[in-house]
Order: structure tokens, then sequence, then C-alpha cells
């Protein structure tokens, strides 16, 4: 560990700075798994569930204690602990038979219920939040002053301060006890993270958009309202008064002639165009580098369209002669 240790979080057995990385000694032979730094406070996690914690600590009678070296969290002694984090000025872990443990600043310094035990006050050791028991909780993750947790079968639940909506309720206020997310229910949530004010979910699979719209509506309204643009056999071709414009699904655009490939329109009439050399004008060289660029700008705006058929290149010919624009 590295940087400011004055209230001993770096586990050197000192409360002095380190300008580089420096082995944290206590934990050389333990099997750390996870560790996570809050404010003033570093936590590490081992192979065996064991919970390490260092830096700014309170002892159970509420009396604050640097700790400059790892020791263990007593009052998670056997749990099994899987996860940890930190928030602001509170933590919370889960162990092994999916129960969450919280303890830190709750209502009584900050009055947000971050630890989510109702009208407990501060904690200064780790208890259980009874409204989770059961829920088998996989996550934990922590904000200054909210907290989430995912469960197994992938609910979210939220508590604390709801400022800006970061519980992701539907509204701004606060709670002293979890919640569940209903925005997110169904969309099977394996993953969640708080930030200060904002919150994040991973999920599996998506059931909703974040507007409530079913993604099978949203779908078929996108359908709708770009399918008279986005068929390449709905656009029109671009009108050359001495010039054939021709598609060809079975011929290579060597193969292709002037005189005996039909436009999609003349193919479905069964007549057949004139050659250029049969018409008074013909298109000029200056005229296909403008018709090619529009090809061109026209092909790019259907790129990113997912129901894009593929098609063949566009060939133009002029004085006789057939030229293919393979970016068409």
């Amino acid at each position: 560990s590295w940087g400011k240790g004055d209230k001993g979080q770096l586990g050197h057995g000192t409360d002095q700075d380190q300008r580089l990385p420096t082995l944290v000694e206590g934990l050389e032979d333990v099997g750390t798994v996870k560790l996570v730094c809050g404010v003033y406070i570093t936590a590490a996690l081992t192979e065996n569930g064991e919970l390490y914690i260092w830096g700014l600590v309170v002892s159970p009678a509420g009396v604050e204690t640097m700790q400059t070296t790892p020791r263990i969290m007593e009052g998670l002694h056997g749990r099994d602990v899987r996860h940890i984090c930190c928030g602001g000025y509170h933590a919370a872990v889960v162990a092994g038979n999916g129960e969450v443990y919280t303890w830190g600043l709750g209502l009584r310094a900050s009055r947000h219920g971050q630890l989510g035990r109702g009208d407990d006050p501060d904690l200064f050791v780790p208890k259980p939040i009874k409204v989770l028991k059961g829920k088998d909780v996989r996550h934990v993750a922590c904000g200054w002053e909210h907290t989430l947790c995912v469960t197994a079968s992938g609910q979210v639940y939220a508590w604390g301060r709801g400022a800006s909506g970061r519980l992701g309720l539907g509204d701004e206020a606060s709670t002293n006890v979890p919640r569940l997310v209903e925005a997110l229910t169904g969309n099977n949530v394996r993953q969640i993270s708080c930030g200060y004010y904002h919150s994040a979910a991973a999920a599996a699979v998506r059931q909703s958009h974040p507007t409530g719209v079913p993604k099978s509506d949203s779908a078929s309204t996108t359908k709708s309202r770009h399918s008279d643009n986005n068929d390449p056999d709905a656009l029109p071709l671009h009108p050359l008064s001495s010039a054939s414009l021709t598609f060809s699904s079975t011929q290579a655009p060597d193969s292709l002639s002037s005189a005996s490939s039909p436009t999609p329109a003349s193919a479905a009439s069964g007549k057949s165009l004139p050659s250029p050399q049969s018409q008074s004008q013909l298109q000029s060289p200056q005229s296909y580098q403008q018709a090619q660029a529009q090809a061109q700008a026209q092909s790019q705006s259907q790129q990113n369209l997912s129901h894009r058929r593929k098609t063949t290149p566009l060939s133009v010919a002029w004085d006789g002669a057939s030229h293919t624009d393979e970016n068409c």
C-alpha cells in the first residue's frame, strides 16, 4: 500500500505517508483474495473467509482508535465472509449464508439509513440486516451514503440516501431499510456498483427498456419508423438521364452489359432498356463521379442498419463500357 497514512490506513504500523508501494507484512501469509479501501480504513478478505481491517476504527464502546496494522474483525469471525465493500463512513459484507452485515455511521450521524437496519443508530460492530434474511444475497455495493445488494435470483435492493434518484426507486426519498428496485425486476442482474451520487447494474438479460417500454414493442416501433428508408430494395435509384444502372445477382461485374442487363423495373415488365449508344446524350466521366459520390454517401447511411441485406456491386455504363463501384 502507499499514499496518505495519517490514520494508519496503510497498515505499516505507522501513520507516515508512503510514496512508493510497500509490502503490508501483516498480510504476507494469509492468502488475500480481495482488498477494498474506504475513506480512512482498509479491509482485506482472505481465502478462508476471514476479514482483516485497519485504519481509523471504532471500538464496541464507540471510541475511535487508530489501528496501524491488519487485525481480524472479531465480529465476523467464523461467518465465512464472501464479499466486502466500504462506503463513505460505513461498510457491508456478505456472509457465506447469504446474509448482509453492516456497520459504521447510520441514522445518528448522517440520518440517511445506509446501514439498512431501520431505526438503529451508528453501529460499531457488524450486525445482520433482518429484512434481507433468507434472500441469499451474493453481492453488495456501498456509495457514500447509500447501499445496494443483489441476490442469487438477480433482484436488487437499495437503501440509504435517495437524493438525485441514486436508489433507483423512482423518487429521491431516503430509506433506512432495503427496498426492492422494481425497475430491474426480471433483468437477472449479476453485478452492481455505487458511485457518490449514482448507481449502476449489469444484467444477464434485458426484459425492458429503462422507460418501461417492452423490448419487442420498441423494436417494432423502430422497424416501422425506418421501414421505408432502410430497405435497399426500396431505395429509389438515382435518375441518370444518359446512363443505365443495373443490379445483377447472378452475373459478375465484368459480364454486365449495358445492352442486355435490365434494371429491376425493366425486369419486372419484361422490357429491356436501350443501350447507351442508342441514346442521344452520353454521360460524361464527371457526371459518373458525381453519381458515384452520391451512391457512396447513400451506402454509408445504410451500413449501421441491422436489417440491411447484402447487394451486388453497382454498375454504371456509358460509352459502351461497364464501370463498377465496389463500395456500393
